[in-house]
């Protein structure tokens, strides 16, 4: 089981959040080929509920002894149009293949399709006034590339590019981001549990010990 949470705001309405509990089946259908399954409902805080559902398939293989993963993956929720205001129906289908060409350089390349619908209303003819009911859409289509290089077993360096195309009435928009990081981590593990078994709080062997050391430097004077 899972839960998702978006939230929308947008200037001059409203903020909207939406909650989507989920159930998930993930199986193993060949030693390469993993197929997994989501579902739920999507409520929403101006009282509408919606389906949710997110589908992947993935395919492992390799290529000179180097393992590449291709995937396709379909999303079916609630999301947003740049230049709209409020959440539309969003059916987004994607693809993307991640491969290492060394042991330390990770790429990987996507696709994106989404296809956006909303409700709008109107009204009116010049003899009689009556309301209208019709769907509004928006499809933008992307392009992702991305590239990670372990520089030491404590630092990665990050790029990505992504472009986006949004298609609409108002006019299309085109967007470009680029992307450069550095990820610094450092592993540690710290085993509360063994010191629980003994009876000790975190940094109290620490303290009994420096209490033990005091006491043989006055015993000694």
């Amino acid at each position: 089981m899972d839960h998702a949470q978006n939230v929308f705001e947008s200037p001059g309405t409203s903020t909207t959040y939406t909650n989507a509990p989920t159930v998930g089946w993930t199986r193993q259908l060949t030693p390469l080929v993993t197929l997994s399954l989501q579902a739920g409902l999507q409520f929403s805080t101006d009282g509408s509920v919606g389906a949710y559902a997110n589908a992947s398939l993935s395919y492992e293989y390799k290529v000179a002894d180097r393992l590449v993963r291709a995937s396709v993956a379909y999303v079916h929720s609630e999301g947003f149009v740049v230049g709209q205001a409020g959440p539309t129906t969003t059916d987004t289908f994607s693809s993307s293949i991640a491969f290492s060409p060394s042991r330390s350089l990770l790429v990987s390349v996507g696709t994106t399709t989404s296809r956006f619908s909303a409700g709008t209303s109107s009204s009116s003819t010049s003899a009689a006034s009556s309301a209208t009911s019709s769907i509004s859409s928006t499809t933008t289509y992307g392009a992702t590339a991305n590239a990670s290089y372990q520089i030491f077993s404590w630092l990665t360096a990050r790029t990505s590019y992504s472009f986006s195309y949004q298609e609409q009435s108002a006019g299309n928009i085109p967007h470009n981001v680029v992307l450069v990081g550095l990820d610094i981590s450092y592993p540690f593990r710290f085993d509360r549990r063994s010191l629980s078994r003994q009876g000790l709080q975190p940094f109290s062997r620490v303290r009994s010990v420096v209490r033990r050391s005091r006491m043989r430097r006055s015993a000694s004077l």
